[in-house]
C-alpha cells in the first residue's frame, strides 16, 4: 500500500512557535529506536484542532534530497540552468 504513495515528505515545516513547543512537550519515543520524531507533532496538532496543511511543490527540484556527492551534482545542474532573476 505505500509502496503506491507517489509523494514524499521534503522534512520542510512552519509553525507558529508556541503550538510548536506545546506539541514538543506532547511527544514521546514511543518506537523501536527510542527516539523523537517531529512528524509526530501532527497528531497533537490535529486532536487540538490547531491547522495542518500540506504544499505541493511545484518544482520538484526545490525540494531534493542530497545525500551524496552524484545527487549534489545533480542539484547543481538543476540551480544552474535555471533562468538568473
Amino acid at each position: 500500500k505505500e509502496l503506491t504513495v507517489a509523494e514524499v515528505n521534503s522534512g520542510v515545516y512552519v509553525f507558529q512557535c508556541e503550538k510548536l513547543f506545546n506539541a514538543l512537550r506532547q511527544i514521546a519515543p514511543n518506537n523501536a529506536q527510542g527516539e523523537y520524531y517531529l512528524t509526530d507533532v501532527f497528531e497533537v496538532f490535529s486532536n487540538n484542532g490547531w491547522r495542518v496543511s500540506a504544499v505541493k511543490a511545484i518544482d520538484s527540484t526545490e525540494v531534493m534530497g542530497i545525500n551524496n556527492p552524484a545527487q549534489l551534482e545533480e542539484a547543481r545542474k538543476a540551480l544552474a540552468s535555471r533562468p538568473s532573476s
